[in-house]
């Protein structure tokens, strides 16, 4: 038998190096935790790779050829099993299988062929997760909700959700149209299509989400009465940039004729319609992109919410002009349930016209996320956060970031302290989030003039007869400056982009 060559030993070493690599180690610490299992399968594998460089060095004999072949298979083995071992005490194991499934809904894609007419298509996130272990494979293969999920947006991944609703079948589904600004129903064999196809399949969609033009959403919905007995959350995008139809009115909600389960909606770059259709059974909604929006449309629309609990508002302004002396015409909206209100990027004077119109007083959890500085200013020169805040005497939770806002929040309850009826009286709990760590300057010094706001204020308010009891700041606060807020407060981290 020849003897090895020095370029065939290249693999051998190259394979040695691979199963004494540290990636596999999982740290010292790990290591020292190991159970005596685990640590005796170590010492075999430190001997026998030990066994095969002494060999390796001594490449005279040509017998040992086999015998190198031998160890390292056997070396190679006992690596695979030693990493099953480590992976059984990794911290993913200890996640039951529920809330697995729940992470693995949370990231799941809609499903679409793997082919298609634009060519190779990435396959599904769920896909990968069925793939990584046995256990995996069986909580994904037990979640519907990873395999109930369709995209459909041409003929074939339409072809492609009516083949695998008809294989499998299942109790629920949900589904995603994606369809570009076109013709009418009539001159559009696709749309009609879908149409048809939602229509057969409505009895059984517990999620629908719409990307389309003006005129294409108003053709799907009212092209029937569609009954959605198990629909959950319905989703509308418009985007009507270079749409053919301009004098196209904005779909108003029409077409659903019963939907006793819906409790989510969410538009975007949605024209808001003041007589939209009333949808009791909605407690969630979320606005984003919504431009050109009066304060009296906007309170038009969430009349149609009676029944609202949490309300979302993300980049909404008003480029109306503004009525003499802040007059609003809108009738006034009672939503005794609205418990949550989040802005992000929505117009503060938009925000004092809606708290005159909308009844707050019940209003618990309110999240106020960067707003624009050149927008905040005049509102702020008027005292427009006292005037805002002192609407909302129920509020228990508020969420602020280091921007002007959340920093003119602050100095406000400071400064309210000391009255009889301080602003926010039944606040217990303040959280600080920030979605990154502050880099440009103005960023850091707002985060820095934060920082010392933060333990003047909860002092004073300590001293009042409405204390804060809980804050919740990054983890990024220094030693230094969690120091002066200790025993003030039951100090909390909070996810650094939360």
């Amino acid at each position: 038998m020849p003897s090895i060559t020095a370029r065939e030993t290249r693999p051998i070493q190259a394979s040695i190096r691979d199963v004494h690599d540290d990636r596999p180690d999982f740290g010292e610490r790990w290591n020292q935790a190991a159970l005596e299992d685990e640590r005796l399968l170590r010492q075999e594998i430190e001997r026998e790779r030990h066994e095969i460089e002494r060999k390796l060095h001594e490449m005279e004999p040509a017998s040992q050829d086999l015998d190198i072949e031998r160890l390292q298979s056997s070396l190679l083995f006992k690596r695979r099993r030693l990493f099953t071992l480590r992976a059984k005490r990794a911290p993913i194991t200890r996640v039951s299988d529920d809330v697995l499934a729940l992470i693995f809904e949370y990231s799941a894609d809609d499903l679409r062929p793997y082919f298609s007419e634009m060519g190779r298509k990435s396959l599904p996130c769920q896909v990968g997760y069925s793939h990584v272990c046995r256990r995996w494979r069986r909580v994904a293969w037990q979640t519907p909700y990873l395999w109930s999920r369709f995209d459909i947006d041409s003929e074939r991944t339409l072809r492609y959700a009516e083949e695998m609703l008809s294989e499998h079948d299942p109790v629920s589904f949900g589904v995603t149209i994606q369809r570009p600004c076109s013709s009418p129903l009539s001159e559009d064999p696709l749309l009609r299509s879908i149409c048809t196809f939602v229509s057969a399949q409505s009895y059984r969609l517990w999620h629908l989400q719409v990307d389309m033009c003006d005129h294409g959403i108003e053709d799907l919905f009212t092209g029937a009465a569609y009954d959605f007995p198990v629909l959950r959350s319905l989703l509308i995008t418009t985007d009507c940039v270079g749409c053919c139809f301009e004098d196209q009115r904005p779909w108003r909600g029409d077409g659903i004729a019963h939907a006793p389960l819906l409790d989510r909606m969410e538009f975007y770059t949605l024209n808001l319609p003041r007589d939209f259709q009333s949808f009791p059974t909605v407690t969630r909604l979320s606005l984003a992109s919504e431009y050109g929006c009066s304060a009296d449309d906007f309170a038009g629309f969430l009349r149609a919410f009676p029944g609202l609990q949490a309300l979302h508002a993300q980049n909404v302004y008003d480029f109306m002009e503004h009525l003499p002396d802040g007059l609003i015409t809108a009738k006034p909206v009672h939503l005794p349930n609205l418990k949550t209100l989040s802005a992000t990027g929505v117009r503060m004077e938009l925000l004092d016209a809606l708290a005159a119109v909308i009844d707050l007083c019940h209003l618990e959890h309110l999240d106020l996320k960067g707003q624009h500085s050149l927008d905040l200013g005049p509102w702020i020169a008027d005292g427009g956060p006292v005037q805002f805040l002192r609407v909302l005497d129920s509020v228990t939770t508020l969420i602020i970031y280091p921007t002007d806002l959340g920093n003119q929040i602050v100095e406000c309850l400071e400064e309210s302290s000391s009255d009889t009826w301080p602003l926010l009286p039944r606040l217990h709990t303040l959280s600080v989030r920030m979605r990154s760590y502050p880099e440009r300057r103005a960023a850091v010094e707002l985060w820095e003039e934060l920082v010392c706001l933060l333990p003047t204020m909860i002092s004073a308010r300590r001293k009042s007869t409405c204390p804060i009891v809980r804050l919740r700041i990054p983890s990024l606060l220094t030693h230094d400056q969690r120091k002066p807020l200790e025993g003030l407060v039951l100090l909390e981290n909070s996810d650094l982009h939360s």
